[in-house]
């Protein structure tokens, strides 16, 4: 054997392997295709979801607009807090704005929250989700002196 019949085996055979990851990528391609885009869907229903219960709680606030639009959802980060809510704030509202709902929102929501304004003046809704731990009871009796 020589040294050119083993090239051309080697490019026969990487040929081939080609030939087989091509066919493989081909077919698996339209269900990788799907389920991203299931995925994508899920997170806008999701994310639809979230707006719109974001979307009626503030219309019933009456914080909207002159021209009806409320502040948008734009992110929800977790953190050891409970979670923060990053909204949008339409021309004509402003923070003070939120802040007069405060004790509104945290009815609705039945937590408490702390509401700020964030560097590119965007409103960041911080809901707190400590659990209380129930009223420490001395195991023993108090005497006081009369």
């Amino acid at each position: 054997m020589n040294s050119s019949m083993i090239e051309k085996d080697i490019y026969l055979f990487a040929g081939c392997i080609g030939l087989v990851f091509a066919n493989s990528v081909l077919f698996f391609a339209p269900h990788f295709l799907l389920i991203g885009l299931t995925a994508l869907q899920g997170g806008m229903i999701i994310n639809e979801f979230l707006g719109s219960k974001w979307k009626s709680l503030f219309n019933n606030l009456g914080l909207s607009n002159s021209d009806n639009k409320t502040p948008q959802l734009l992110r929800k980060e977790k953190n050891d807090l409970g979670e923060k809510y990053i909204f949008s704030i339409p021309q004509g509202l402003c923070l003070s704005d939120f802040e007069k709902v405060h004790e509104e929102i945290e009815t609705a929501l039945r937590k408490s929250l702390k509401l700020d304004l964030t560097n590119d003046f965007k409103v960041a809704m911080q809901i707190f989700d400590v659990e209380y731990k129930d009223v420490y009871k001395p195991n023993k009796e108090i005497y006081i002196n009369e």
